[in-house]
């Protein structure tokens, strides 16, 4: 198998059987093959944007979720501000409860966005209240509870209102004697429709959507409404327990309760020196709508790169002619005629110095040689066949001579 000879053979072998081509149609192979790369790179290119694109969606879900975590903890700092000032008038700790009562039917009034005021005793039943009656017992409700158990600002959970059961989420503030023992407290509803003036303002992308979820895991805001995200309802129980699992904001992706593929941003927001978050807020963007944009434009890059591609062809098909496929035909005509025995045909390049010009030269030189050699020859056969003629003849007299 070391034998040069060999190799050579086999090569000469493997170079027989491929198939025929045209030096135009190699130069347009070539040409193909040296645009292959460029199509690969912007099927790369374009897997890149995408990825580029998927973390600038799961970087806008958490900025999004954190702009609406703000604007809650603003309603919980205005709500504890309320509560607070409320606190400190004299008619509060001094249970008068006739006066408290006109006070909170009055702030209730000026503050349509919750359900109702109410102030309890320690036991947790209401001793005054802007809708509900007097001795209606709150006790088993967690933000009065919380409240009067730890002495501070506190916030419930998604639950309906008693008069008029409308969703709401509860807040709660102590009232405390000299010592720092809560004695009662101060509580309200924020209602949850209330939400839609804040957060419809926004323009949203309209296949996104945000949610609001209490400690419990409980749906208490959806914007836009959908069937399959009920208010009231646990939110999808594995996007819960990553939200649980997760740092105090994070992304990442999942699919949604109503079937889609979605990038979510999330925010927990926390009451000091409570370790559990007391609201989550989601802000969650469609998966394959950020993917059909890199789709469009990786498409839109190929077509162009397959036209460019397309016109590079036509054009290398039309300069091949121009450039060489004119004088191949003509020496291709040349070696066909000389085949047929025509050893005066000519390429007539003369004067052309390109490689093909030298070709045609050294056709045209071949071509002038062998029919010169073939005439010398056919001069040469003429004068033997005269000579032997002569011969002929001679003998042909010496033999009537030696017989007569």
């Amino acid at each position: 198998m070391n034998d040069p000879h060999t190799k050579k053979e086999l090569t000469t072998n493997h170079l027989s059987r491929l198939p025929a081509i045209s030096i135009r149609g190699a130069l347009l192979l070539i040409l193909a093959a040296a645009l292959a790369p460029a199509f690969h790179i912007i099927a790369v290119t374009g897997g890149d944007h995408a990825r580029h694109l998927e973390e600038q969606a799961a970087a806008e879900a958490l900025r999004q979720a954190a702009a609406f975590g703000d604007i809650q903890l603003r309603i919980t700092e205005s709500t504890r501000q309320m509560l607070a000032t409320l606190a400190a008038l004299p008619a509060f700790r001094q249970n008068q409860y006739d006066h408290s009562e006109e006070i909170l039917r009055a702030v209730h009034a000026a503050n349509p966005d919750y359900l109702n005021l109410s102030l309890t005793d320690g036991s947790g039943r209401i001793t005054a209240s802007s809708l509900l009656t007097r001795g209606t017992d709150l006790s088993n409700r967690p933000h009065v509870r919380r409240a009067l158990l730890s002495g501070g600002y506190s916030t419930g959970e998604y639950l309906l209102g008693l008069v008029q059961s409308e969703p709401s989420f509860s807040y709660s503030l102590p009232l405390l004697d000299g010592a720092g023992r809560p004695f009662g407290t101060i509580n309200t509803l924020y209602k949850l429709s209330s939400y839609a003036a804040l957060f419809e303002a926004f323009e949203l992308d309209p296949e996104a959507f945000l949610g609001i979820v209490d400690r419990n895991g409980i749906r208490m805001y959806f914007y836009p409404p959908k069937d399959t995200n009920p208010i009231g309802k646990p939110i999808k129980a594995e996007v819960w327990r990553r939200i649980q699992e997760g740092e105090d904001a994070g992304t990442f992706l999942d699919i949604s309760s109503d079937g889609v593929v979605r990038f979510f941003g999330y925010r927990k927001l926390r009451m000091e020196g409570d370790p559990a978050p007391y609201i989550t807020v989601v802000y969650a963007v469609p998966r394959d709508k950020i993917l059909a944009v890199s789709r469009s434009i990786t498409t839109r890059n190929l077509l162009a790169m397959a036209v460019a591609a397309l016109i590079a062809l036509v054009l290398a098909g039309g300069l091949s002619e121009i450039l060489f496929g004119r004088r191949l035909s003509r020496i291709g005509a040349a070696v066909d005629r000389i085949r047929g025995g025509d050893l005066g045909a000519r390429v007539g390049l003369s004067g052309d110095g390109s490689d093909l010009g030298r070709i045609a030269a050294a056709l045209d030189g071949m071509a002038e040689a062998v029919q010169r050699r073939d005439a010398e020859r056919e001069e040469e056969t003429l004068r033997l066949g005269r000579l032997l003629e002569e011969k002929i003849i001679l003998l042909k007299e010496v033999h009537h001579r030696v017989k007569n």
